[in-house]
């Protein structure tokens, strides 16, 4: 029984880790987008920050194996255990 409940509580860790890297991956998406945006606006390649958007993508990117990684785990402790929400 104390295993179930040590999955159990790890799924409710998982959910919540995987809440905030959505959430950080917004932020980043909505960075992306603001900076491209000064393209659209101003029509000049100059004014555009490529090393900061590639920067961002990488990140998000990063987050984005992260989040795969946590939801596989998650999947796996409430197949493993009968955990449902």
């Amino acid at each position: 029984m104390l295993e179930r409940e040590r999955a159990v509580g790890k799924s409710v860790i998982l959910k919540k880790q995987i809440y905030e890297l959505g959430i950080k991956a917004q932020s980043m998406v909505k960075e992306i987008q603001d900076e491209a945006e000064t393209f659209l606006s101003d029509k000049d390649f100059t004014s555009m920050d490529f090393s900061k958007i590639e920067t961002l993508s990488k990140q998000l990117k990063s987050i984005q194996l992260e989040y795969q990684e946590k939801a596989a785990e998650l999947i796996r402790i409430r197949v493993t255990y009968n955990i449902t929400d």
